[in-house]
């Protein structure tokens, strides 16, 4: 989805069409964050959905499989979550340089490595 000079990446994982309406399902592997779910990935995958489809899914959900559990949230207003994925891409368009620094990620094969580098805007 492109947003200003921004071009936003990702994907869900399921969509359910249900009584209620569209519900879109993100499969989660670690165990639950103490925080909720972040809305701002939640707006994301509300407003790709609408673009692809012209629907509206009204319910968000995250589910953890190792814990079993899912946590939903009822879909906010289009307008309402396009207003705060603008917000943080015009934000995030302010910056001059974005930096990673000691990194590590998680090979496919379990080893890890070490990747610092820096990302110019």
């Amino acid at each position: 989805m492109v947003v200003g000079p921004l071009l936003l990446t990702g994907r869900f994982d399921r969509v359910d069409e249900t009584l209620e309406g569209y519900g879109i399902l993100d499969y989660k592997l670690l165990h639950r964050s103490p925080l909720p779910p972040d809305p701002l990935q939640l707006d994301v995958y509300h407003l790709v959905f609408h673009a692809y489809t012209g629907k509206v899914a009204k319910k968000l959900s995250f589910y953890y499989l190792r814990l079993g559990e899912k946590e939903s949230v009822e879909a906010d207003e289009l307008t309402a979550a396009q207003a705060r994925v603008r917000a943080l891409c015009r934000d995030i368009s302010k910056e001059q340089e974005f930096r990673l620094q000691h990194c590590r990620f998680l090979s496919n094969r379990g080893k890890r490595f070490h990747h610092s580098t820096e990302f110019p805007c």
